[in-house]
């Protein structure tokens, strides 16, 4: 169900409930918005593999200004206006 969530979420509807509220939505790198549900998947399995790596994929964005799952993904976090 999670899984559904998430995917669904970036890839169809943009940005998760989350997200929408802050105002941030997900991008690609080439500005394609929403970014589809193949790469809403990858995006998603990257969210594994920083769990799996007790977090350290989360903590990346400190050192290198994007989390592990952007990379893999090639997506980005941006504000949305709308």
């Amino acid at each position: 169900a999670a899984a559904a969530y998430f995917v669904y979420g970036w890839g169809v509807s943009g940005a998760t409930l989350g997200k929408r509220v802050l105002g941030l939505g997900v991008e690609t790198q080439k500005g394609e918005y929403p970014i589809g549900v193949s790469c809403a998947a990858t995006r998603f399995f990257g969210y594994l593999i920083s769990s799996v790596l007790l977090g350290f994929g989360f903590l990346m964005i400190f050192f290198v200004g994007e989390a592990l799952h952007d990379r893999i993904a090639h997506t980005r976090v941006v504000r949305r206006d709308d």
